[in-house]
């Protein structure tokens, strides 16, 4: 029959969408052709096909299919539930909302039915079940609730056993749908990432290898780990599995590797059994720069299970141990453990056994066996063994799961007080009814076991998230073995994942014992720290942590280490010598204090004198015939020109303003171009009065002060009316130049307008011109004095002095610039001191002789 079936759709011609009625047709037949029929339709694209219609037809269709396929046996009907778990979860949701309108009775065969196949098949339709709509699980629960007793028992201790784990840390078994009914007291491997990304920031490890298992353990948590510290902005050298087999040789790469990156911190994701195969192949090798990280739940080091030579290898480790607190009494419990006390305990018997290294010799189960390792000359127990002997490293609480098993064992006693303290029409299932005391289900207990939250005698809260996972906290353990081969594992820190976005962690670093190689925190880094001052700057393909140290540009710094830019100070700022942070810049200008400014002013207040001391002496002779010669007045106004010429310089000197920037340049301006006049005067009184007294001569008209007087008013009064122009239109204002030099800032006075200044310092050199030109033509007038050729000598000397001060003026910036400009009204303010009124005051106080009019005739005679 299931040949014909097999084969009877393609001998009659009819596709895929065809085979819905026959299939009805088939189904009516009775029990048997129902059951050929689906055993030849077991490929899972028909049977795939096949469910779709059969929920499309409607409730009674499914119906009658489904009871005549239950009274068939029990082999073909977990064939038909493995194929219909095979197909994609929106059939089988179809299916399921198909059945549950169906009599109870049906779901009944149903239910009593799948009971009989494997647990994975009912793992998976209970998956598949949960994704539907609530009426169809509500409805689907009431259904198993009115079959018997028995069924609903089965059915519940296959899917729903509950299960409290003190060591799975497996991240997946996080996950309700997989396993509704698995709790634990352990964290899961999720949070021990999270717990050591966190420790291996706080000591500032940044390249960090890891070695797992090749097993689940190792796989999902070293994987989550890599993830976890990558985004933590730290890099993982390498990542290696350890296989069971030729572990020998992946251990030689291993080492290599850790050699040739320079990885001084190693993150274990390997099992307690399996690492110390592991660490038993590394004790081969030099390892005493490593530090090594354990993500195991308890203590990785042992005297009963490690050699003694790998335990340098893991002595001064590091674990991330789920929390462990000090049980009063507990101690004491575990001393006064001895067989005779739990005579039908074997584990007690087996555990002193082992412990002492003897034979029980009370044993009645075993006589024969215990006679036998007698006369094989094994020592008996004399029962007086004390376990204090065993050292107290043996019964240390971090050692062991024995926080975690009081937890679980206290969790399930306070569901089960919980279970027993509900009262009838207040309960939390079916119509507000309690678990049967004397006989209630495992999911009845796990329903109270998922929402109990109290306190053990340790204060510390136990309860169960909505992953089944306790809270996460762990503490933080210094493995040791001391000089007399005690195993210590040392509490010295503790970590909360519930505290601030990060965690908190707390670690009492110098309770800390590292490798005798180091006094402190040891270093993992692929590259050094960049220090302040300094920025990261990544080597091409090869990890962030991996980089170079570039200094931060002019203008920036970096105030903490391993920056990755640096920071741009503020305009008027600059950084200091280390470039750790921006101090003010230095604001530089010509002050009296320094001593460029200090001689500047000392020499122009010694002009200054000068000059007022021959304006005393001119006057004190003004009756003498030199002083007369060369027009009194006239030579007292040049010479009160000349003071008011010295005193100018000082307004450059000084912080720059406002009042202060308008008044340089024009004072400057006014006050020589009235020097320069004062000159150009007096040498056309010279021209004048020679050439008056010629025959026929019409310029004696002229003689007098009234030329001299206008010349002197007429040049100022141009002068005076450029520096008015000038100061209306874009008078000289005071600025600070930020970037004119590194470090300075540059107070100075703004021109306004370039142009009103070169008009300015034009005019003044046009008539420093005329007036050279006019006594130098002048230089071999029969002058008793020869006062032409001192005026020719001072005009060539100050023309000489503004020459060369515009190249030195435009070549120079910030208090040099003004410096130059100083130096040019003393130097030409002197020149024309010198050459013009030196000689005469020489004449007037050494040779007083040639100051008399006979010598003045004398001269003219010749």
């Amino acid at each position: 029959m299931g040949f014909q079936f097999r084969n009877i759709l393609p001998l009659l011609g009819i596709g895929v969408s065809t085979h819905y009625p026959l299939a009805w047709s088939l189904l009516a037949v009775g029990v048997i052709v129902s059951h050929v029929f689906v055993c030849s339709l077991l490929p899972v694209d028909v049977l795939h096909a096949f469910i779709s219609s059969l929920v499309a037809v409607g409730v009674i269709a499914p119906h009658a299919s489904v009871c005549s396929l239950f009274a068939i046996d029990v082999s073909s009907l977990h064939a038909f539930i493995g194929s219909l778990l095979a197909v994609d979860v929106s059939a089988q949701h179809d299916f399921i909302c198909a059945l549950l309108v169906v009599d109870v009775s049906a779901q009944h065969d149903f239910i009593c039915a799948l009971l009989a196949v494997d647990v994975s098949a009912q793992h998976d339709f209970i998956c598949a079940l949960l994704v539907v709509d609530v009426s169809a699980q509500h409805d689907f629960i009431c259904a198993l609730l009115a079959v018997d007793v028995s069924a609903q028992h089965d059915f519940i201790c296959a899917l729903l056993v509950v299960d409290i784990s003190q060591g799975a840390v497996v991240s997946f078994l996080s996950d309700k749908c997989q396993f509704p009914s698995f709790l634990r007291t352990i964290p899961s491997d999720s949070m021990y990432s999270l717990g050591l990304v966190r420790l291996l920031l706080h000591f500032e490890w940044t390249w960090i290898g890891i070695i797992a298992s090749a097993d689940d353990y190792g796989q999902a948590g070293s994987q989550k780990l890599k993830t976890e510290i990558t985004a933590a902005g730290s890099c993982v050298a390498f990542l290696e599995t350890v296989p069971k087999t030729n572990l020998k040789a992946k251990v030689s790469q291993i080492m290599g590797q850790i050699q040739t990156l320079s990885v001084n911190v190693i993150v274990v994701y390997v099992s307690k059994g399996n690492w110390l195969s592991v660490a038993d192949e590394i004790s081969l090798y030099n390892t005493t720069r490593l530090s090594w990280i354990f993500t195991g739940p308890d203590c990785t080091i042992s005297n009963q299970y490690s050699r003694k030579e790998t335990w340098n290898v893991m002595n001064s480790t590091i674990s991330l141990a789920r929390r462990s607190r000090h049980l009063t009494g507990y101690r004491e419990f575990l001393y006064n453990i001895h067989p005779t006390r739990s005579p039908g305990d074997i584990f007690v018997v087996s555990f002193w056994e082992k412990a002492f290294g003897c034979t029980w010799q009370q044993n009645e189960i075993n006589k024969t066996t215990t006679q036998s390792a007698v006369d094989q000359g094994s020592v008996l127990c004399t029962g007086k063994e004390k376990l204090q002997m065993l050292g107290k490293s043996l019964f240390d609480e971090l050692n062991f799961i024995s926080y975690r098993v009081y937890n679980s064992v206290n969790a399930l006693a306070q569901a089960l007080n919980l279970l027993l303290s509900c009262e009838n029409e207040g309960g939390p299932f079916l119509n507000t009814t309690c678990a049967d005391i004397n006989y209630f289900k495992p999911w009845q207990l796990l329903h109270y076991l998922k929402y109990i939250r109290i306190k053990n005698k340790a204060d510390d809260e136990i309860f169960f998230d909505e992953n089944g996972d306790p809270p996460p906290l762990f503490d933080i353990v210094n493995q040791r073995i001391t000089q007399d081969g005690t195993i210590q594992c040392v509490k010295v820190g503790e970590f909360d994942l519930r505290i601030l976005k990060d965690g908190w962690i707390k670690i009492n670093d110098s309770a800390i014992i590292w490798k005798e190689r180091y006094n402190q925190i040891p270093r993992s880094l692929c590259c050094d720290h960049c220090t302040v001052g300094f920025r990261k700057a990544a080597q091409p393909g090869q990890p962030v942590c991996c980089y170079d140290c570039v200094p931060c540009s002019k203008g920036d710094i970096s105030n903490q280490t391993d920056a990755s830019g640096c920071l741009t100070c503020e305009a008027d700022q600059w950084p200091n010598e280390k470039k750790d942070k921006c101090i003010p810049k230095f604001v530089e200008f010509l002050s009296y204090e320094e001593p460029l400014g200090a001689t500047l002013a000392a020499v122009a207040v010694c002009g200054f004198m000068v000059t007022a001391l021959i304006l005393c002496i001119f006057i004190k002779n003004k009756q003498t015939p030199i002083v007369k010669a060369n027009n009194c007045n006239m030579s007292y106004l040049l010479l009160l020109a000349l003071m008011l010429c010295f005193l100018s310089s000082l307004i450059f000197l000084g912080y720059p303003t406002k009042v202060n920037c308008m008044l340089r340049q024009v004072t400057f301006g006014i006050i020589f171009s009235l020097c320069v006049s004062c000159i150009l005067a007096k040498t056309m009184i010279v021209v004048i009065a020679f050439n008056a007294k010629k025959p026929g001569s019409k310029l004696h008209k002229w003689l007098g002060s009234g030329l001299p007087n206008a010349t002197i008013i007429m040049s100022t009064i141009i002068q005076i009316m450029i520096c008015v122009v000038w100061l209306i239109q874009s008078p000289p204002f005071a600025e600070s130049v930020m970037n004119l030099e590194s470090g300075k800032i540059v107070a100075e006075c703004n021109e306004g307008t370039s142009f009103a200044f070169w008009c300015m310092l034009g005019y003044l050199g046009f008539l420093s011109i005329v007036s050279f030109t006019v006594a130098f033509l002048a230089r071999n007038l029969p002058d008793a004095f020869n006062e032409a050729k001192l005026i020719t000598f001072s005009m060539l000397v100050f023309v000489s002095v503004w020459l060369t001060f515009i190249p030195a003026y435009l070549s120079t910036k910030g208090k040099y610039m003004v410096a130059v400009e100083i130096f040019g009204i003393i130097s030409s303010s002197t020149g024309i001191l010198g050459c013009i009124f030196f000689p005469k005051c020489y004449i007037i106080l050494v040779r007083p002789e040639r100051n008399t009019r006979e010598h003045l005739v004398e001269k003219r005679k010749c």
